[in-house]
């Protein structure tokens, strides 16, 4: 019986390594090891589902694999094939569940948790013909240089892992992104921050990707029974690698982990960078304005693939109360003793949540965090985009240009992390953009301002506005 094989890889730091053998009873076997050392990389999920149930899909939808395995202490993976399975002829292997962005197989674009349809059908996917002797393949795509590790939390628990290490001799700092999205979209900043003399720790959320546990969103990432974000600093911390010194970036969920973390009051933690998140789920995330945000927690959840009771979680707690408490820093607030820049944006989702969550600290934080923080907010939409299609807004062209004053990522990490004298504690502690007319370049506003404080000082000014435009 002939046996084909499609191997797709997904991976961004290991290679998958053939051949891929048929053996025994139907057996297909194969086992992923690191790109740079060769080393085999245990913890992997790898997926099989057979060309006939691929071939039902249309181009669009996730193709599910219908076993998995998790690669064991030597990289190792196998499958056992029913020779009598219909559509057996055909199986495809891939990677399952551990990125979230990639690439298949050299420049074929891979975008969500698992391939799609249309993934399937590009021509410089290889086929192996397993009635053939087949010599080793290495399907190289191209890595940032990054050594998977499986590092355990309080509970036993393994959270995947990517560690990318400067050039030189070490100890050095570290920069820590942990991420529901799947660790390998943080390899561009890592390797600035390795250029830069950094090391750099992505990791996956508890249940996520390619760790272990259930995924209970953010309930995991605070200072309760769990406790991720704490001990992956501490671990990181305690590596020779590491003099001792953590900072945390990322926006968004990154940047909800990161206030999250700082709740839990970590000893290593020395700074963060937060871009567009909020600290109180209640008010700023799930039931803004006490009203549940459909259209962004269901989505988001669904999307992104969380198992229904953490949706479920959400609706069943409409008042606010203790099952919120976890996901509420201002309640820990006295707590946190580092130094933060926030960033956000006037259009974004997040923007009253990252302006709460820099007044708690900058007013009421522990020392070290109290009068340390600073407040960024931009003419942007979430992620800093500069264009809305929905509202037919193209934001002014200094939107991510905030003046030289403002505290830049790097001279951050640099001041806090390395010690180097450039200002940035003396920065002010809001610059914030003031909108006017996009279409009137004579308009007033469009222009960057910067304040002691927030709200921003100002005195009241009382418009009697009147019928016809009248003041």
């Amino acid at each position: 019986m002939m046996i084909r094989l499609l191997l797709v890889a997904s991976m961004m730091a290991v290679t998958f390594f053939a051949p891929i053998r048929a053996r025994g009873q139907g057996e297909l076997s194969g086992e992923v090891v690191d790109a740079e050392t060769g080393r085999p990389v245990p913890g992997v999920v790898v997926g099989a589902v057979r060309a006939g149930i691929v071939e039902t899909l249309d181009g669009s939808q996730f193709v599910e694999p219908e076993q998995t395995q998790r690669t064991d202490a030597k990289g190792r993976f196998a499958f056992d094939v029913d020779p009598a399975m219909p559509g057996i002829d055909r199986v495809a292997v891939f990677y399952s569940g551990e990125e979230t962005s990639g690439h298949i197989h050299r420049s074929v674009l891979y975008s969500g948790r698992l391939p799609r349809r249309r993934d399937f059908g590009v021509n410089n996917v290889i086929w192996f013909d397993l009635t053939r002797r087949l010599e080793p393949v290495s399907l190289k795509l191209r890595t940032a240089g990054a050594v998977f590790l499986m590092v355990p939390m309080r509970d036993g628990t393994k959270l995947a892992t990517d560690l990318y290490l400067p050039e030189g001799e070490g100890p050095c700092p570290v920069l820590m992104m942990r991420t529901p999205y799947g660790k390998s979209e943080a390899a561009p900043l890592a390797q600035q921050a390795t250029r830069a003399g950094y090391a750099f720790v992505a990791q996956d959320f508890r249940g996520r990707h390619g760790s272990e546990g259930l995924d209970n969103s953010f309930r995991s990432e605070g200072w309760g029974v769990y406790q991720d974000g704490y001990d992956a600093i501490q671990w990181a911390a305690s590596q020779p690698w590491c003099n001792g010194k953590v900072g945390t970036v990322g926006g968004s969920a990154r940047g909800i982990t990161q206030i999250l973390t700082a709740g839990a009051a970590p000893p290593h933690l020395v700074c963060q960078h937060i871009g567009a998140a909020a600290g109180d789920f209640y008010r700023g995330v799930v039931y803004q304005g006490g009203v549940f945000r459909k259209e962004m927690v269901v989505g988001w959840l669904t999307g992104q693939r969380f198992r229904p009771e953490v949706l479920q979680w959400n609706i069943d707690h409409r008042l606010d109360g203790p099952h919120w408490d976890l996901q509420n820093v201002s309640l820990r607030s006295e707590e946190i003793t580092v130094p933060a820049v926030f960033t956000s944006g006037w259009y974004d989702c997040f923007s009253q949540g990252t302006i709460d969550a820099f007044v708690w600290r900058q007013t009421q934080g522990g020392e070290g965090a109290k009068g340390r923080q600073k407040l960024i907010m931009k003419p942007t939409a979430h992620g800093d985009w500069t264009f809305d299609p929905a509202l037919d807004v193209r934001m002014p062209t200094n939107a991510n240009q905030p003046p030289d004053s403002a505290p830049g990522q790097g001279a951050w990490f640099d001041h806090w992390l390395k010690g180097v004298d450039n200002g940035v504690e003396h920065a002010p502690a809001v610059t914030y953009s003031v909108m006017g007319d996009l279409t009137d370049p004579e308009a007033p506003g469009n222009q960057w301002r910067t304040a002691d404080a927030w709200p921003i000082p100002a005195t009241p000014t009382k418009l009697y506005l009147r019928a016809s435009g009248r003041l």
